[in-house]
């Protein structure tokens, strides 16, 4: 790689680290805390769209390897801007705006090379949030249920802790001596903090990561074909989920979650989904009804969908939803080439794990201001596995391997004219 990009991603991720902590005060009840955490996610914004322009000009965006990602997110913005402009009266420069620049975080992420010093300052700044809120648990003598610190709900705060544990957990796997342990026992902590907080839609995800990075170590060929299987599963979730709540088997899965997470799994999300299906999907099942569109725009359900398939059928319909598929197939693709990694290991893992997530939650995109915050962090734990750089040796092993293939292709094809 050309020394100067190599410098443009150092100083990137030094400077893009802390104010993605500091994102997370867009999450906080104070409304100062909360306005200057919106004012970070719009530095963050502002940073990441210099870098993509800065790699753009340098011709070091790789649209050899990422020509199928590219189109496919170019398609996906202009649906979900057509459908803006088409559906919506209260059309808004700066909504589409952020929403447009939002995708450019998201191929900025792509094309980010990480390495093993980024982390750690990474991991650094989100330990220092997973103590202060282990300060605030001990403060409150150790809530055991529906923890939510200074974060405005529990939920809310179960998935920041999620995803910084994801990184805290990662960083002691490339750290060596104090460090692995200091990151070791804050992962620790941000895990006892998860289960304080109640949120069973983290619990599942987390155990998901776990069940998958087992297979991933033993049965590596089996955890390459699942991708499919479990994109399909969720796609069907919602589905399945109402069915049963009506059906007869609804009490004996309920009893069956309450005594494995002590909450049944049957939180009300039926009510929500069966209206946004019946009033709001099958009424536009193809083009969607509009970006921006909720349920109480379609129904007299005063929530959102907790449901990112659901929001992108409503908004956008199947064709938008087959996109959206489409890329999460092309990145599993991406790390699938890299599972030779920590991070591309964590990475797959993580993003198999995501898939079920946002059966039960909106995050993964801005449809409210401040899931800008997390959802960064859900598309950088995807992403962070494609191109991270381990160490120098592995980069000349790497190096060494392409030159001796080459070599090999010489040699045959010196001995291929000789013979003729």
């Amino acid at each position: 790689m050309d020394e100067k990009i190599i410098k443009l991603n150092q100083i990137m991720i030094l400077m893009i680290s802390p104010i993605l902590v500091l994102n997370i005060a867009s999450l906080v009840n104070n409304v100062e805390y909360k306005n200057f955490g919106m004012k970070s996610i719009d530095a963050a914004y502002l940073l990441f769209s210099l870098f993509f322009i800065i790699m753009y000009n340098w011709k070091a965006l790789d649209f050899t390897k990422f020509k199928a990602i590219y189109s496919l997110f170019a398609l996906y913005t202009f649906i979900y801007l057509y459908s803006y402009i088409q559906y919506q009266d209260d059309r808004s420069l700066e909504t589409i705006l952020h929403f447009t620049l939002y995708f450019v975080i998201i191929l900025s992420l792509l094309r980010m090379k990480w390495n093993k010093q980024g982390l750690i300052i990474l991991a650094s700044g989100l330990s220092i949030f997973i103590l202060v809120v282990f300060r605030h648990w001990v403060y409150q003598d150790f809530r055991t249920g529906d923890f939510r610190s200074y974060i405005t709900n529990p939920n809310g705060l179960g998935i920041i802790l999620y995803c910084s544990i994801f990184f805290t957990s990662l960083a002691a796997l490339y750290s060596k001596g104090i460090g692995k342990v200091i990151f070791a026992a804050i992962s620790a902590i941000g895990f006892i903090l998860i289960i304080a907080t109640s949120s069973r839609s983290v619990y599942l995800t987390l155990l998901a990561f776990v069940i998958f990075y087992l297979i991933l170590n033993f049965r590596i060929e089996w955890f390459k074909k699942l991708f499919l299987p479990i994109l399909l599963v969720n796609l069907t979730f919602p589905i399945i989920y109402i069915l049963i709540s009506k059906g007869p088997v609804a009490q004996i899965v309920s009893n069956l979650f309450v005594n494995i997470f002590t909450q049944t799994i049957f939180s009300g999300r039926q009510i929500i989904w069966e209206p946004v299906i019946e009033k709001g999907i099958l009424k536009s099942p193809f083009l969607g009804n509009g970006y921006g569109t909720m349920p109480w725009d379609i129904s007299e359900v005063n929530l959102t969908t907790h449901n990112v398939y659901l929001q992108v059928l409503l908004e956008v319909g199947m064709f938008g939803l087959f996109v959206f598929c489409m890329i999460l197939f092309y990145i599993w693709r991406l790390l699938k080439d890299n599972l030779h990694t920590i991070a591309g290991q964590f990475s797959a893992c993580y993003l198999l794990a995501l898939l079920l997530y946002i059966n039960f939650e909106l995050t993964l995109f801005p449809n409210s201001p401040s899931f800008a915050t997390i959802g960064i962090f859900q598309w950088l734990g995807v992403t962070i596995g494609i191109n991270f750089v381990e160490t120098r040796e592995s980069i000349n092993t790497q190096t060494n391997s392409s030159q001796n293939k080459n070599q090999r292709r010489v040699f045959r094809s010196t001995r291929t004219s000789k013979s003729k």
